[in-house]
C-alpha cells in the first residue's frame, strides 16, 4: 500500500531531527572531552610524621580522602602529591590505604599511583614502576651540639664512634654491614635513641634525614652532621611514587612535575610539616 505523502515527509523530518540530535550530542561530548581534566586515583598511606600524618584540621596542603571523608592527611607526601597534581594539571581522588597494600593496589589497576615511604627495591612489585625520588632519605648523624663542631664527618670515622640506630632500619644495616661498625646499639623508637645519646651511652645516632630532622625539632642541644664519602648502599635511598607499569604517560607526567619542584621548595615544605606535626602533638 502506498504511504500518504505527508507520512513520508514526517518520516524524513524525524530522521533529520534524529541526525541533528546525534550531531549535537557528538559536538557536546567532544567539547566536554577537550575541557575535562584527567582524574587519577591516588592511594596514600598514613605512615608517620613528617611524611604523612592525620591533620587536626583542613590546611592548604591537607588531602580530603574519598573513602575516609571525615579525615585529613597532611605531611611531606600529601604536599608532594598535591604539587604534582597542580603542576601537571591533573585532577585527583585520594584514598587512604594500608602501607603494605599500596603497590598491590596500583598493580591491580585499582589505583593509578601510590605514595607512602616507598622505595624501589624494598617495595618492588610486578606491574609497578617507580618515579624519580622525591626525597633522598640518606643517612645522617644526630649528635649533641656540645661535642661536635664540624658540619661533615667522613663515614670512615664512624668506626671509632659508638652508634645507635632504629631496630630493623636501613641505617642499622648500613652501619653494621657497609661500615663494619662494631660498637652499635639499637632502639625501638627515636625517643629511646635520644635517651641513649643524652645519657652518654652512645656518641651519635645514625638516622635517615627525615627522622633526624623530626627528632631535632628545633632543639639547640642536638644537631645534624652530614656524612662524607659514604660507600654506595645496598638499597635505593630515595623515596619514590609507585605508578602502574602500563601507564607510561602518567609516569612521565609525575617525573616532569617532580623536576619542577626545587630542593629549596621541598626543604621549606618539610620544615613546615615538621612544625605542623609538632603543633599537633603539643595541642
Amino acid at each position: 500500500m502506498m504511504q500518504p505523502l505527508f507520512i513520508k515527509k514526517c518520516h524524513r523530518s524525524m530522521h533529520a531531527l534524529l541526525a541533528f540530535c546525534v550531531f549535537l550530542t557528538f559536538i557536546s561530548l567532544l567539547c566536554g572531552c577537550r575541557d575535562r581534566k584527567d582524574t587519577v586515583r591516588a592511594a596514600i598511606a598514613c605512615t608517620e610524621p613528617p611524611l604523612s600524618f592525620e591533620a587536626a584540621g583542613v590546611s592548604e596542603r591537607s588531602l580530603t580522602l574519598i573513602n575516609e571523608p571525615e579525615r585529613q592527611l597532611a605531611g611531606l607526601e600529601p604536599w608532594i602529591v598535591s604539587r604534582i597534581v597542580e603542576i601537571s594539571g591533573l585532577d585527583a581522588q585520594y584514598y587512604l590505604v594500608d602501607a603494605d597494600a599500596l603497590c598491590a593496589g596500583v598493580a591491580s589497576g585499582e589505583f593509578d599511583l601510590a605514595v607512602g615511604a616507598l622505595k624501589r627495591d624494598k617495595d618492588a612489585h610486578d606491574g609497578v614502576v617507580f618515579s624519580h625520588a622525591y626525597y633522598q632519605d640518606d643517612p645522617v648523624l644526630l649528635v649533641k651540639s656540645s661535642r661536635f663542631a664540624d658540619d661533615t664527618l667522613p663515614a670512615s670515622a664512624l668506626r671509632d664512634l659508638s652508634l645507635a640506630a632504629l631496630t630493623g632500619s636501613n641505617e642499622l644495616h648500613f652501619a653494621a654491614e657497609r661500615l663494619a661498625v662494631s660498637d652499635l646499639a639499637a632502639a625501638e623508637d627515636a625517643a629511646q635513641l635520644v635517651m641513649l645519646l643524652n645519657s652518654g651511652t652512645v656518641d651519635a645516632l645514625l638516622l635517615n634525614r627525615v627522622k633526624a630532622q623530626l627528632t631535632v625539632n628545633g632543639d639547640p642541644a642536638l644537631r645534624i652532621i652530614e656524612l662524607g664519602d659514604i660507600p654506595e648502599p645496598d638499597w635505593e635511598s630515595g623515596l619514590a611514587i609507585a605508578v602502574c607499569a602500563e601507564n607510561e604517560t602518567l609516569l612521565s607526567l609525575v617525573n616532569a612535575s617532580l623536576s619542577e619542584i626545587t630542593e629549596e621548595e621541598r626543604h621549606a615544605a618539610l620544615m613546615a610539616v615538621i612544625e605542623a606535626s609538632r603543633a599537633g602533638k603539643s595541642s
